[in-house]
């Protein structure tokens, strides 16, 4: 199976703003740097940029690059005497030579990229991040098992003050409890991008409900395997690899956010677990 080829079908029907040189890229890209804004206000993650001269970012899942790049601007608009390392992980090489040309662009840096299945970045050995991003609300992409796999990966991946930041979104919320799963839906634009998507399957054992995607303007169809993961869930797993666990809700959202998790457990041991409380679910 061939997972990028099958990842570029998917975004040629069921699309995704992920240009930054468009103007729809551009004030995603914006809207990128706004909420970097109130997460380097974030004590965990200030603290680290505030400790280091050289920050190592890692973009997992990164496409054209949007986050990382967001975040190192961010960083350097405060501070313009850091260097920033830019790593960015996709199985789609269109987008990373995205990423590249844009990376120069805003930062005068070229990022490294990385043709790479995000379950598999223990085979990047050089890395040490101080930071690590999946953004873009991508975790529908991997079921329970893949998702473990990628979180292990990025444990990896950092340093042992490292901070993991995740974009999640509550789809608990937004689909099962506020509309209902629906076995048929219009998704995108009626003029420019009319896709509609249809059940079709749910694998017990993976987790993953299928769904079939047809343009309507062209008649193209795919096949896209989905998880509805919500934030509970997500963060629990982050828990599993990480020291502690934080929240930042989106101002607009208590159910769209940043979920922050610090200090990857370079040894899993039950009693951490058993006897701990991640900052998230402590009240006071």
């Amino acid at each position: 199976m061939d997972v990028s080829h099958d990842l570029e079908e998917l975004y040629s029907v069921y699309r995704w703003i992920e240009d930054p040189f468009s103007e729809e890229g551009r004030k995603r890209f914006k809207s990128a740097c706004n909420a970097f804004n109130k997460i380097l206000s974030h004590e965990w993650v200030r603290n680290i940029v505030n400790a280091r001269d050289e920050i190592t970012i890692i973009d997992v899942c990164g496409g054209t690059g949007i986050a990382s790049i967001a975040l190192a601007k961010t960083i350097l608009d405060v501070d313009e005497t850091k260097k920033v390392r830019i790593v960015i992980i996709d199985l789609r090489k269109s987008v990373l030579d995205i990423a590249k040309q844009f990376s120069r662009h805003e930062l005068g840096i070229e990022a490294e990229t990385y043709i790479k299945d995000v379950r598999k970045l223990y085979e990047l050995d050089d890395i040490n991040a101080d930071i690590a991003l999946l953004w873009g609300r991508s975790t529908p992409h991997f079921s329970p098992w893949d998702l473990t796999k990628l979180y292990a990966n990025v444990a990896m991946c950092l340093n042992e003050k490292g901070i993991f930041i995740v974009e999640e979104y509550d789809r608990v919320y937004s689909v099962f409890l506020t509309r209902g799963y629906k076995e048929f839906l219009f998704k995108g634009d009626l003029e420019e991008n009319p896709v509609i998507t249809i059940h079709a399957d749910h694998d017990y054992i993976t987790g993953y409900i299928k769904r079939i995607a047809y343009d309507l303007s062209t008649g193209k169809r795919v096949t896209m395997n989905v998880y509805f993961w919500d934030i509970a869930s997500s963060a629990a797993f982050l828990w599993m690899f990480f020291k502690d666990i934080d929240f930042i809700p989106r101002k607009e959202s208590k159910v769209w956010g940043f979920i922050v998790a610090r200090h990857p457990r370079k040894e899993l041991r039950s009693e951490d677990i058993a006897f701990g409380i991640p900052q998230i679910i402590q009240t006071d």
